[in-house]
């Protein structure tokens, strides 16, 4: 007994008979057999259930404004009790309220007096026909439009309509055929419901479709077909043909990739049949959308240029060597096919600026656009005669024997003005505007001086009077 935690008050007697003891934990006075606590049963009830005693039980209950009616029969029973905030008889069992804080069903909404029910069902609109079922349907009379409705308690008390014909959840057979028939469609077979799809005929194109009562009365289309949403697989299969793609499977929707093969190039492509009605093109190679990488090889020879490497893809750097001057770059397919060139190399094309070549870097002014610009050009391009003609003025020149020198600065010097300095454009049109500054916000000795310390001595200074006498 000292084992299993108690004190035996009075001497042994037998196995089986009450042995008044004292619990060693919560010092209370119990009477365990000593064949149950030799079996394994705990001593005291109390440490082992939870158990409490009536003193502390009625104190429970009234914390949870509870007044026992009737003797305290034991912690996991039924206690007849009255309760103080509703006023209604209940049977609480004294192990829930402690593990819960709550006493009455009433209070808690989990029980209902069916007089209570009553009360809600006349208020929310129904005349009830039996008594009241509990949480299950009750059969009732709408007030409103008389018919017999099977609302739940739950929904009544909730606010909710209690009928669903006048809350327009349920429908009437013959008005839904009616909606149908306004929208454009003949109802085939029995009503299904107002959420289930009811099979018909439109009357505009013929066409069986399905829809429900609740997109009708939500003023959605009726026909797909119609509408351009469907198209029979027949349509859709000789529009294809017409723009030049030849299906492979059957129709598979209308925004789904679909598998062909182009008439033109034989490829097989898989184009939307929205953006083929629409008037795009279904093929993306014949378009100049895509290309394979034969076609991408065999168009970089075409322009004088052979790949050093796989086509990495449209925008990508490819690595090639230039068959005019064996030089070797990096050129992306989207550049390559820029019909203005008349070669794919940077410093065998006829126009544009060519990196490669000898190039100034140069710093001018206009007194009345109120304007600085820097910028680059090839030597041979008179690229500053023609600003000064325009009546920029030269304030600094610098030569580089390569144009890429001369860009990388340039590039670097107009991130100087618009990142750290935070200087826009000096105005948004011609005459090269991307590289201009407002002569307000900052001088010409801040710039100069700040390309003097991007070059780094990798340009020399040029005598800008060279350049006043060669301007016609």
């Amino acid at each position: 007994m000292l084992a299993a935690g108690v004190t035996p008050l009075v001497p042994f007697s037998k196995n089986r008979e009450p042995w008044k003891s004292k619990c060693q934990t919560c010092k209370r006075i119990v009477s365990p057999s000593y064949a149950n606590v030799r079996n394994g049963h705990a001593a005291c009830r109390y440490c082992a259930k939870g158990g409490v005693s009536e003193a502390e039980a009625r104190r429970i209950l009234f914390k949870s404004k509870v007044i026992p009616t009737s003797p305290y029969p034991g912690f996991k029973k039924p206690w007849d009790s009255k309760c103080q905030v509703c006023g209604k008889l209940i049977s609480p069992r004294v192990s829930l309220v402690q593990k819960t804080g709550k006493a009455c069903n009433y209070c808690n909404r989990r029980k209902v007096d069916p007089k209570d029910a009553l009360a809600i069902a006349k208020k929310s609109g129904v005349i009830p026909l039996v008594d009241y079922p509990g949480p299950r349907k009750w059969k009732s009379r709408c007030k409103k439009c008389k018919r017999i409705i099977y609302p739940t308690l739950r929904r009544m008390r909730n606010g909710q309509n209690p009928c669903g014909w006048c809350a327009r959840v349920r429908i009437d057979p013959a008005e839904a055929k009616e909606a149908f028939i306004a929208a454009g469609l003949k109802p085939i077979g029995k009503y299904p419901g107002v959420a289930e799809p009811w099979p018909s005929i439109c009357l505009n194109c013929g066409e069986k479709v399905e829809r429900p009562l609740s997109r009708i009365q939500a003023g959605r289309y009726a026909c797909g077909f119609c509408s351009g949403r469907k198209i029979q697989d027949s349509k859709a299969k000789a529009i294809m043909k017409d723009a030049g793609a030849i299906p492979l499977e059957p129709f598979v929707g209308i925004n789904e990739k679909w598998r062909c093969k182009c008439s033109v190039c034989l490829r097989q492509i898989e184009p939307k049949f929205a953006n083929v009605r629409s008037g795009h093109s279904p093929c993306v190679y014949c378009s100049g959308k895509k290309v394979d990488p034969d076609t991408a090889y065999e168009f970089a020879i075409s322009r004088a240029l052979k790949p050093l490497g796989k086509y990495p893809g449209a925008s990508k750097p490819w690595k090639v060597l230039c068959l005019k001057c064996q030089r070797t770059s990096t050129v992306s397919w989207v550049s390559i096919q820029m019909r203005r060139k008349n070669a794919g190399c940077s410093s065998c094309t006829v126009h544009g600026f060519k990196p490669l070549d000898p190039a100034y870097l140069y710093l001018i002014t206009h007194p009345k656009k109120k304007a600085h610009k820097v910028g680059i050009g090839n030597k041979n391009a008179r690229r500053i005669e023609h600003h000064i003609r325009n009546g920029w003025q030269i304030y600094k020149v610098l030569e580089y024997s390569k144009g890429l020198h001369a860009h990388k600065i340039e590039q670097a010097l107009i991130e100087w003005l618009r990142v750290e300095k935070s200087i826009g454009p000096a105005f948004r049109t011609g005459d090269g505007w991307t590289e201009t500054v407002p002569s307000g916000e900052i001088s010409l000795i801040a710039i100069s001086r700040k390309m003097a310390e991007f070059n780094k001595s990798k340009g020399k200074v040029v005598n800008t009077e060279v350049f006043k006498s060669r301007r016609t």
